[in-house]
């Protein structure tokens, strides 16, 4: 007895020393015991409120995705799958927005019209296809109107999802896809989601879906033993049935990428065909051009030689004129001797006889020059003229071209404003040792002598003067 009291006043006087102390541990544990008791009393509130939320908004209870995507009829028979009551196609993808302080990743949805559905908060709902909803928990009544335009750092494959590079906010949202504070982690940027966008079908440019959510309808209060049991006893026929529709969509894209590939083959099969038989036929338009042009070749030496030859010819007349003018000057010298004696009776008849004598000279040997002068330049300018034809229908048929006539392709030559024509003719007339500029000037020179455009016309004419 007597040490108990010794006791009990050792403590007494401990709690008189540090009286503050153990009024801040009594006052932490009374918060401690405050603080369970409350939760104790409000977890079922909690719980349902939480239930009564996610009931009305109609969440999923299962989500479903695939690395190849999923179909209508993917769809369709998970919606026919028993215990199932919802079935109900989705598509989400991740991008980079630009923002005033840089890139941040935005996750964009599918609004779906009978799971998930959304609380609007602020503004309208979207009534274009580039018009979308905006996080409400992380963004504020001034975005609405904003535009959310895709960074360029974004990938083909992203870009690839959108209909759209930008979108118009209407509205502000919370989703019971996002219970939590956290938006989740991305394989984009920083790793980290800085909120969400939700848009109509119109929005995305893709023709599958990248997710598919189920409810099983009313199957308990979720966080109970009884919704626990029943998604338990449907993930076998659900994993069962993602297995067999993935495989019947692997074989699906498997027979369509076969397809394309064998219709790509069959496309470059014909293709080479056609461009084998355009090569030849290109290939035989430019031997037959070849053939012309050397027969023109041959056309325009033939007409060279003939002009030399004729050289040759007026040459040797005019050695002969010479030679007949030296014997009728000897004549003359030798009838002067004769005649000097009646000079004075017959002077005037002398000097006329001289006059008439040196005109009807000069107008023979002109008469002789102007002839062969003529006949050389109409062998010329005929040998050039069908050098010019030859080489037209060489280029019409090498190149596609349609000149009616050599003065045409000759103008577009002269022009030089078609660097290929002029290849094509360079080409052409190489093994004839010229050029198309020498070639045109030729043409030219041909066309100042006759004193017009060089045609059958203008050669006719000249072979007729000549005649005459």
């Amino acid at each position: 007895m007597r040490r108990s009291s010794v006791l009990f006043l050792s403590v007494l006087r401990q709690i008189k020393g540090t009286l503050g102390r153990y009024l801040a541990i009594f006052a932490i544990i009374a918060l401690g015991v405050g603080f369970f008791a409350g939760l104790r009393v409000s977890t079922d509130a909690m719980l349902k409120t939480a239930n009564d939320y996610l009931h009305e908004k109609k969440l999923y209870d299962f989500r479903l995705i695939s690395t190849l995507g999923l179909t209508d009829e993917d769809v369709a028979a998970f919606a026919g799958l028993d215990g199932v009551k919802k079935a109900e196609g989705s598509v989400n993808a991740d991008f980079l927005c630009e923002d005033e302080e840089g890139d941040i990743v935005l996750r964009a949805h599918l609004m779906t019209e009978e799971l998930n559905l959304l609380d609007l908060v602020a503004g309208r709902m979207p009534q274009a296809a580039n018009e979308c909803l905006l996080d409400a928990k992380y963004y504020g009544e001034e975005r609405i109107g904003a535009v959310l335009t895709l960074s360029d750092e974004n990938s083909e494959d992203v870009f690839g999802m959108f209909a759209y590079d930008a979108y118009t906010v209407t509205g502000l949202i919370n989703a019971p896809y996002y219970a939590n504070f956290e938006r989740g982690t991305t394989a984009l940027g920083q790793g980290k989601l800085s909120g969400f966008v939700y848009m109509g079908a119109e929005g995305f440019d893709t023709d599958y879906f990248t997710e598919i959510f189920l409810s099983l309808g009313d199957c308990g209060d979720l966080y109970t033993d009884e919704y626990n049991a029943a998604v338990s006893g449907m993930e076998p026929a659900v994993s069962a049935l993602l297995d067999e529709r993935a495989a019947e969509r692997y074989d699906d894209i498997e027979t369509e990428a076969l397809d394309k590939i064998a219709d790509a083959e069959k496309e470059l099969d014909e293709g080479r065909e056609d461009y084998l038989n355009e090569r030849a036929n290109a290939e035989k338009e430019l031997t037959d051009a070849l053939n012309a042009l050397n027969d023109a070749r041959k056309e325009l030496d033939d007409g060279w030689q003939q002009l030399a030859e004729g050289k040759d010819e007026l040459t040797r007349q005019k050695a002969d004129a010479d030679s007949r003018l030296k014997e009728a000057r000897q004549k003359l010298d030798d009838g002067w001797a004769a005649l000097q004696e009646g000079r004075e009776a017959l002077a005037s008849q002398r000097e006329e006889a001289e006059r008439r004598f040196a005109e009807a000279r000069a107008e023979l040997e002109a008469a002789a020059d102007g002839i062969a002068e003529g006949e050389a330049q109409l062998e010329q300018c005929q040998s050039l003229y069908s050098a010019g034809q030859a080489l037209t229908a060489g280029i019409n048929q090498a190149l596609g071209r349609q000149y009616g006539t050599p003065n045409e392709l000759v103008a577009d030559l002269i022009s030089g404003n078609d660097a290929l024509l002029t290849a094509a003719a360079d080409s052409a007339l190489a093994e004839y040792g010229m050029t198309a500029e020498s070639f045109c000037a030729a043409w030219t020179q041909a066309e100042a002598a006759l004193g017009m455009p060089l045609s059958e016309e203008a050669l006719s004419a000249l072979a007729g003067e000549l005649d005459a």
